[in-house]
């Protein structure tokens, strides 16, 4: 059984989005297509895009902001954190082209070794994210007194058109509404910096009502606070499953950390100077670095490898 993989992308995270189809290309038996959703093309070998705009009848990011904006206006900036949860649970009614059963990655997210899905089964991993706000939204949202317990935030998910649309079209019925968008921000906490989770809303409404499907898989995995490069991952992977190098994690939430920023020059011109490498910490060094190699990235047609042997 083949299974369509999909991402969601802002433009910051097409370096870590590149390497993750690639590595999901390297390693997954069970792939079919790889999706991005985003609101640019990434222009990524072997992907298709798909544009945001897709989802414009059902879901809107001025909307979403302007319920911040009226509940609590300092929070605001979340406003895209919950716009691509929502795009999220959409997908299977916005690209019907999907396979029935497809995998929905964070695009920070890279597999490192071939992971197995069934059609026929749920799988969800136990993670260390139980969150109480998310927790309460859940529970107003299924309209359930208690929920599974434990979190299932693991980066990624095997979802199922035919229940992803059950769970949405019993939401909507809930709450006499046509809209999942509306359902969802009519319910969630503003006073709360993170107050959803898409993994954990669909993975409560999984295992509570099709627990015979339902199945824990545990795989192991790492939050790692830098954007690896290609050694780095053959060392990961004696021990994980997948990697996730999350951007709030790195060091002034960008690319002005020695490691990362060496690896993202190293991709695109090869070997670096040790001189420069000690520069990184400098932020007005960063910056100047980072404005010509990005110029230099459009013109890169590939950065499948890290080597220099194989830059581009």
């Amino acid at each position: 059984m083949k299974f369509d993989f999909i991402f969601f992308a802002h433009e910051k995270d097409f370096l870590t989005l590149k390497i993750s189809i690639n590595y999901i290309k390297r390693n997954i038996s069970s792939l079919n297509r790889i999706f991005v959703v985003s609101k640019k093309d990434p222009s990524i070998e072997g992907s298709v895009y798909i544009s945001e705009e897709r989802y414009s009848d059902h879901v809107d990011i001025v909307k979403i902001y302007d319920r911040f904006k009226l509940n609590q206006s300092k929070f605001s900036y979340r406003c895209g954190w919950i716009y691509q949860q929502i795009l999220k649970l959409l997908s299977a009614q916005v690209i019907p082209e999907l396979t029935d059963s497809y995998v929905v990655v964070d695009s920070d997210t890279i597999f490192l070794n071939d992971v197995s899905f069934s059609e026929e089964k749920f799988y969800y991993c136990k993670a260390n994210e139980y969150h109480q706000p998310y927790i309460e939204t859940i529970k107003k949202i299924l309209g359930v007194d208690s929920t599974i317990g434990f979190s299932t935030i693991s980066h990624h998910m095997i979802f199922n058109k035919k229940y992803l649309n059950e769970m949405i079209q019993d939401i909507q019925n809930r709450f006499e509404s046509n809209s999942l968008c509306d359902c969802i921000l009519d319910n969630i906490n503003y006073d709360e910096l993170s107050s959803v989770s898409e993994w954990d809303l669909y993975s409560n409404y999984m295992i509570t009502n099709h627990p015979e499907i339902s199945e824990n898989r545990q795989l192991i995995w790492k939050d790692i606070s830098y954007i690896p490069n290609d050694s780095d991952l053959e060392d990961l992977r004696i021990d994980n499953d997948f990697i996730s190098c999350h951007e709030y994690l790195r060091p002034n939430n960008n690319l002005n950390n020695t490691k990362t920023m060496s690896n993202y020059i190293h991709c695109y011109i090869g070997e670096i100077p040790s001189f420069l490498i000690d520069s990184f910490s400098d932020f007005s060094i960063s910056f100047i670095l980072l404005k010509p190699l990005r110029c230099l990235s459009k013109s890169s047609s590939s950065c499948s490898s890290w080597s220099p042997s194989n830059k581009t």
